[in-house]
Order: structure tokens, then sequence, then C-alpha cells
């Protein structure tokens, strides 16, 4: 996975105003997303064989189910890794490009202990792409907290929201339908 650590410093401000909005950073914390956003290229390269090949995995497949909303089975687990890898290399692809060359058009103005104004939104995918790399460790790290325990199920880590912007994440929880929501609308479907 990138060095995802280079996103963080502007990370962790991010999301505090508006996607209209800017924040203030240093310039030696632009020069890191630089770095970051280079690093995040190879993100078009993750592989998820082994992810693959243990899906297809008979012994998975018997485990059964989970009744704790907080806990799922590997299988389970090792599906939300994959779509999350695939969503990952698909934001690189489509929606980085436009946001490396601002990143290298302003670095050619930047100077490490001077402040900064950027916008949010010129911004706005690399930052997805840290919480995203952000998810794929986690799950990753209770994947294999799991089976180095030797336990069939797997505790749900505390997962960053796709979108980078507090107000954005929000809006877009609330257009997600609940399983209740689901269980209601099946029945009155019908078909043209």
């Amino acid at each position: 996975i990138p060095a995802y650590l280079y996103g963080l410093p502007i990370r962790k401000i991010y999301g505090q105003n508006d996607v209209n909005d800017t924040i203030s950073v240093k310039g030696r914390e632009i020069n890191w997303l630089i770095i970051y956003s280079l690093a995040g290229i190879t993100a078009r390269n993750f592989r998820t064989d082994f992810v693959d090949s243990a899906l297809t995995s008979d012994t998975l497949l018997l485990l059964g189910n989970v009744e704790s909303p907080k806990e799922i089975t590997i299988h389970e687990a090792l599906l939300e890794l994959r779509n999350l890898i695939h969503t990952r290399k698909n934001i690189d692809e489509k929606l980085l490009e436009k946001s490396r060359e601002y990143l290298y058009d302003l670095k050619l103005k930047v100077e490490d202990n001077e402040t900064y104004q950027i916008s949010n939104m010129d911004i706005y995918a690399p930052m997805a792409c840290v919480n995203l790399d952000i998810n794929i460790i986690s799950w990753s790290q209770s994947i294999i907290a799991s089976i180095n325990a030797g336990k069939p199920i797997v505790t749900i880590p505390k997962l960053q929201a796709i979108s980078p912007i507090d107000k954005v994440a929000k809006e877009i929880s609330e257009e997600t339908l609940q399983p209740s929501e689901i269980e209601e609308w099946i029945p009155n479907w019908k078909f043209d």
C-alpha cells in the first residue's frame, strides 16, 4: 500500500470546512501530499489474487453466518477488502490525474515553512484515497488477527467514510437504505 502517512497531516485538518471552502496548509505538508500522490500511482497495481483464491475456498464458505452486528465471517471480510481495493484503484485511475496536475503546479510555488490556502475540492480525491488506504489496512489487520487467533469471524474495524468531508459523508450515509427499508420495499416491488 502506498505510504499513506504522507497524506495524513493534511487529512487531519481536511473536512473541517465545506467542500467548497479552503484549508490553511504548510508548504512541507503540500510536498508530503505530492509524495503520497506519486506513491498512490502504485494503487493501480494492487492485486487481489490471494483474496480471490481465498474467496473460493470451500472451508471459508462453510463457516456459516454471524449474528453479531460487530462481526462478520472471514469470507465476508475478504469480500469487503477486495471491494475496497477495487474502489481505491478506480478512484486513482479516474480522479487523481487532475489532482496530481494541480499539486505539481502548486509545488513550483511553495516554500516549506510558508502557509497556503488550498481549495478542499482540489484535493478531495487524494483525501478520499487516504481514507480508503486506512480502511484497506484496517480490514487487513482485522482479518490477519482473526486468522492468527484461529477464529472463523472477523471484528469489523472502525472505518473512515470514503468521502473525506464530514458533511458530504453524512449526506451519503443518509442516502443509504437501511436493511429494514429494503425488507419493506422488496415484497411491494412490481415487475413492469
